[in-house]
């Protein structure tokens, strides 16, 4: 809390809980100003039990706040289906679902996983983190031969207004092929082009988490 760049804070939240339970958590996240949304991680579930998920996104709807999706690239049509049931929700989906970096956007799983971000990309209040990429990739050669054509399709997707850039620090840092986040970032910038840098960079995460001031909970 006292980090001085610290605007807004994704909280965990356990969402499969009873409604009055999640009530309970949410009003005590409300009590920390800057917390603008949850994350209840969602990609060591099995996509049978997404729906238990459901009652907590309505609450958390409900309150204006944000959820960040974190899932992989193979659950995606599980993570629709489940947005379907909160069409008011404010989603941001984590690290571009996680999708299949060495094998390449032109690989079957590549084609899946595009097609599907489309489906996503066309939900309105829906938005996405460029990040997370370098520990989906065993090999340096491969990462660097793939990972521009799927952050080009996160941004050609859901546009740049709704594509931010995100460092997935520490974890980025360290497993996979690891790599810096100036490095990211350079990459990024290059990939997205100077006149769309300003919304990935910043105005795309205000818009997702701070529209009405860093509160969202309360």
């Amino acid at each position: 809390l006292p980090w001085p760049e610290l605007i807004g804070i994704v909280a965990a939240a356990d969402l499969t809980q009873a409604p009055d339970e999640i009530g309970a958590q949410l009003d005590a996240l409300a009590e920390i100003p800057r917390v603008v949304g949850v994350r209840h991680l969602l990609q060591d579930t099995d996509i049978e039990d997404f729906p238990r998920v459901r009652e907590g996104l309505r609450l958390v709807a409900a309150r204006g706040g944000t959820f960040d999706a974190c899932i992989r690239h193979e659950q995606l049509p599980a993570l629709i289906e489940l947005l379907d049931a909160v069409p008011s929700l404010t989603v941001v989906l984590d690290h571009l679902a996680k999708p299949p970096v060495d094998e390449g956007i032109d690989s079957p799983a590549g084609r899946r996983w595009s097609e599907q971000i489309g489906i996503l990309a066309a939900r309105p209040r829906t938005y996405v983190k460029l990040s997370g990429l370098a520990p989906e990739s065993t090999d340096a050669t491969a990462f660097d031969a793939h990972a521009d054509a799927f952050i080009r399709r996160g941004v050609e997707a859901f546009g740049p207004d709704r594509a931010m850039i995100g460092s997935d620090w520490p974890v980025s840092a360290n497993f996979g092929v690891g790599g810096t986040f100036a490095a990211w970032a350079t990459r990024v910038r290059r990939v997205v082009g100077e006149p769309d840098w300003p919304a990935v960079s910043g105005e795309a995460a205000r818009a997702a988490y701070l529209p009405g001031g860093a509160s969202a909970l309360r």
